[in-house]
């Protein structure tokens, strides 16, 4: 890549699940907590007696991002899209 990238201003993703009443899984899944120069990523899963919850927030930090720094752009791209994808219940 030759020209830089911009990463335009986009408000920050933020959003709760609330799986009650049901049980919870066996076992949850870890939290995640990305950080970056390019963004972050958290999502969290509580355990409650009737259910769990979820919640999550995701930022990307606008501006220009150089060449050379774009491999680490994607890498948090990559890494967020997974942890994103990833199942919370084993059927």
């Amino acid at each position: 890549r030759s020209t830089p990238i911009i990463v335009p201003v986009r408000p920050d993703l933020e959003w709760t699940i609330d799986l009650r009443p049901g049980p919870a899984p066996q076992v949850l899944p870890d939290p995640v907590a990305l950080r970056t120069p390019y963004g972050e990523l958290d999502i969290d899963v509580e355990r409650h007696a009737d259910g769990y919850k979820i919640t999550g927030r995701f930022h990307l930090v606008p501006g220009l991002v150089a060449p050379e720094e774009a491999p680490e752009l994607r890498i948090f791209l990559v890494k967020s899209r997974r942890a994103l994808e990833r199942p919370l219940e084993i059927p």
